[in-house]
C-alpha cells in the first residue's frame, strides 16, 4: 500500500538510528511530525463522469473493498462502513463538507446495532464535518446499564460487580479490530477521530488532526487495548488525545503541539447525563462509566508548547458546582461552593517522553500508582514545573495521591522561577530516585524532590473506601 514518502524516509532513519540516551532520539519525533506534513491532494477542478454528487452516502458492506477515484471531487459526500472484513481505501482523495454535510461524520464505522470488526480505513484526507472518522458504539444494553446503576445506588460494591459484568458483555458487541491508517483530518467542528465506548483493539497509525473544535482523538468509556502511534496533533480545540474511562491503551511515538488545553488527558467521566430511566432530559443520555482510565502506556512521544502535556486524572480538581449538567457519580466533598467527585486514573505509565517548552506544568499527576520514568523535560521561563504531583481535593478528603514512582528523569531548567517538580499537596508511598537537573548544555546533578508529608491523617472519607460509581 502506498505511504507518504516523508514517512518512509523517517521510518528508515528511525530504524537505523541508535542513541546513547533514548529520550534524546529525534527520529521518532520527526516520523510523527511527518503525519502533519502530509501533502494534501489536489482536488479536481471538474469531476469525471460517474462521480457521486453532493448529498451522497457511499456504503461499504461486509466483505467489500471500496477504492475512491482520484478524478472525483467528493465535496458533500460521506461514507459509512456498515460491515466487517471490509476495507475503505480513499486513495489519497479529499472528503470535504458542504452545507448538506457540515453536521455529519466524514466517515462513520457503524454496524447499526450489530458488532463490527476487522475494518480498515486508509489514505483519506478529511476537511470539515462534525467528526472526521467516528467508530460508533452499538449502544448495547445502555438502558439496562442505567437501570442497574440506580438499582444499586445504596450498595456501591454490588453496583461495581454487576456493572462490570454488564460492561464486559457490552464490549463483546462493540467495535474491534479497526485500523485507521494514513488518515488526516482538519477543521472538524468536534473531535477529529472518535473511538466509541466498548471498542477494542482500534489502531490509529500515521494519522493527523489539526485546527479542529474538540479533542484530536477521543477514546470513550469502557473501551480497551487501543493503540495510537506515529501520529501528529497540532492546534486542536481541546486536548490532543482524551482518554475517558478507557484502559490498557498504548499511545506512543506521536507528536503534540499547541493544543488549546493540553496534550493527553486521562480521566474517568463522573457520570455525565447518566439519568435514571424514565427521567431523561433533552440533550441526550449517556450510560454509566464503570471502568477506570487505568493501565495506559504513554511512551516515546514529543510534546511541544503544551499547557499541560500529560494530565493524569485531569477531572480531579474540577468543581462540579453550578456546571449546568447532571452528574451521577457521588459527591465526596461539598463545601464553600466547591463540589468534588472522585476521578479514577490509576496505574498509568509515562516513560521516555520529551516535554519541550511547556507553558505551565508539563506533567500533572493526581491519582495513584503512576510510573514516571526516563522522561526528558526542557523547562524555560514560561513553565512552572516539570512534574506537578498531588491533588488539592484528594488532600481535602484525607485521601492523598498514593504510590507514585518517579525515576530516571532529566530536567533541563532555564530561569530562576522554574522548578523541576512541584509537590504542593501531600502524597503517600512515593518513590523518587535517580532524577537529574541541570542547565541546557551544562552538567546535571542529582535532584531531590521536595517532600510533602501528610501529618495528622484521619479516617478516609466513607465514599472513598470503595470505587465511587
Amino acid at each position: 500500500m502506498p505511504v507518504h514518502p516523508l514517512r518512509s524516509f523517517f521510518v528508515l532513519v528511525s530504524t537505523a538510528a541508535t542513541c546513547a540516551i533514548a529520550v534524546l532520539c529525534s527520529a521518532p519525533r520527526a516520523a510523527a511530525q511527518a503525519a502533519c506534513e502530509a501533502l494534501w491532494p489536489q482536488i479536481p477542478a471538474v469531476s469525471a463522469s460517474g462521480c457521486p454528487k453532493s448529498g451522497t452516502t457511499l456504503t461499504v458492506h461486509a466483505n467489500e473493498y471500496l477504492e475512491l477515484r482520484q478524478s472525483c471531487d467528493y465535496r458533500g459526500v460521506i461514507i459509512e462502513v456498515v460491515g466487517g472484513n471490509s476495507w475503505l481505501n480513499c486513495n489519497h482523495t479529499v472528503l470535504r463538507e458542504d452545507s448538506t454535510t457540515e453536521d455529519k461524520k466524514g466517515i462513520a464505522i457503524d454496524g447499526h446495532g450489530e458488532r463490527i470488526s476487522n475494518v480498515r480505513v486508509s489514505n483519506c484526507f478529511i476537511d470539515g464535518f462534525e467528526n472526521g472518522v467516528r467508530v460508533n458504539a452499538p449502544n448495547h444494553n445502555r438502558t439496562a446499564l442505567r437501570q442497574a446503576y440506580w438499582d444499586y445506588e445504596h450498595d456501591l460494591r454490588e453496583r461495581y460487580h454487576v456493572l462490570t459484568a454488564m460492561q464486559d458483555d457490552a464490549r463483546e458487541h462493540g467495535a474491534s479490530g479497526v485500523t485507521i491508517e494514513n488518515v488526516h483530518a482538519r477543521n472538524t467542528r468536534g473531535t477529529g477521530l472518535y473511538i466509541s465506548g466498548h471498542a477494542q483493539n482500534v489502531t490509529l497509525d500515521f494519522v493527523s488532526v489539526e485546527h479542529n473544535g474538540g479533542p484530536g482523538v477521543y477514546i470513550d468509556a469502557e473501551s480497551r487495548f487501543n493503540r495510537i502511534f506515529d501520529s501528529c496533533f497540532k492546534n486542536t480545540g481541546r486536548e490532543g488525545i482524551a482518554v475517558d474511562g478507557s484502559a490498557g491503551n498504548t499511545i506512543e511515538l506521536n507528536y503534540f503541539e499547541a493544543s488549546a488545553e493540553g496534550g493527553i488527558f486521562v480521566y474517568k467521566n463522573a457520570g455525565e447525563k447518566n439519568y435514571r430511566v424514565g427521567e431523561e432530559q433533552p440533550g441526550g443520555t449517556h450510560g454509566p462509566r464503570t471502568q477506570h482510565s487505568m493501565g495506559n502506556i504513554i511512551q516515546d512521544n514529543t510534546f511541544y508548547n503544551e499547557d499541560k502535556a500529560v494530565w493524569i486524572a485531569s477531572r480531579a480538581p474540577r468543581n462540579y458546582a453550578n456546571s449546568g449538567l447532571f452528574w451521577s457519580d457521588p459527591v465526596v466533598y461539598d463545601k464553600g461552593g466547591y463540589e468534588y467527585r472522585r476521578d479514577f486514573a490509576e496505574g498509568n505509565i509515562v516513560r521516555r517522553n520529551r516535554f519541550l517548552d511547556a507553558r505551565t506544568d508539563a506533567l500533572v499527576i493526581e491519582d495513584d500508582n503512576s510510573v514516571i520514568v526516563d522522561n526528558y523535560f526542557e523547562l524555560f521561563p514560561l513553565a512552572r514545573s516539570g512534574i506537578y504531583l498531588g491533588s488539592r481535593p484528594r488532600q481535602w478528603v484525607d485521601d492523598p495521591v498514593y504510590g507514585t514512582e518517579i525515576r530516571g528523569n532529566r530536567f533541563v531548567v532555564e530561569g530562576a522561577i522554574v522548578r523541576p517538580a512541584v509537590h504542593e499537596f501531600c502524597t503517600l508511598g512515593s518513590s523518587m530516585t535517580r532524577n537529574f537537573v541541570g542547565p541546557l548544555g551544562g552538567a546535571s546533578t542529582l535532584y531531590t524532590f521536595p517532600a510533602a508529608p501528610c501529618p495528622n491523617r484521619g479516617v478516609l472519607h466513607p465514599s472513598l473506601i470503595v470505587a465511587a460509581f
